[in-house]
């Protein structure tokens, strides 16, 4: 799965919260998202992640946030078209 083109980035980038919280630094929403993608994209385990890409737990609480708030459905509604998901 090759990253988000900046298209696509454009398209989806209002569904997440870049503001500054207390506490340690929030993941890039965006390199998050093209490791979640890798992930589902390819059929792979989480701690199958390639080097470069955020922590894979990290991701992985990224997907079930974004899953159980309704974010990822809204990615799925804007990009599927563009994207090869497996059925769910």
């Amino acid at each position: 799965m090759d990253p988000l083109t900046d298209r696509q980035w454009a398209r989806v980038s209002h569904l997440f919260d870049t503001s500054a919280k207390a506490g340690r630094p929030a993941a890039d929403p965006r390199a998050a998202l093209n490791a979640i993608l890798w992930v589902v994209v390819q059929g792979k385990r989480w701690h199958h992640l390639p080097p470069g890409h955020p922590a894979s737990q990290t991701c992985y609480n990224k997907w079930l946030t974004w899953k159980k708030d309704g974010t990822w459905q809204k990615i799925v509604d804007e990009l599927g078209s563009e994207l090869v998901l497996p059925p769910a």
